[in-house]
């Protein structure tokens, strides 16, 4: 399902199959839809699959992303 905050961690093992809408996004798990932050955190042990929209953006050596970056 959908996330929504205003600060959304998805930690090492969570996964979210849909979109994650916050001001501050730290992902370290996997991520299948659309990210749409403020500030986006991307780890080294993080999977993203989709679109993600930010105004800045930080990604760690080893982050997986297929996708975009808008």
């Amino acid at each position: 399902g959908n996330v929504r905050g205003a600060m959304v961690t998805i930690r090492q093992n969570g996964r979210v199959i849909g979109d994650v809408h916050a001001d501050n996004v730290q992902i370290y798990g996997e991520v299948k839809g659309i990210v749409k932050a403020k500030h986006a955190e991307l780890y080294a042990t993080c999977r993203v699959e989709g679109i993600i929209m930010h105004e800045s953006l930080q990604v760690e050596d080893g982050a997986y992303v297929d996708g975009k970056f808008k």
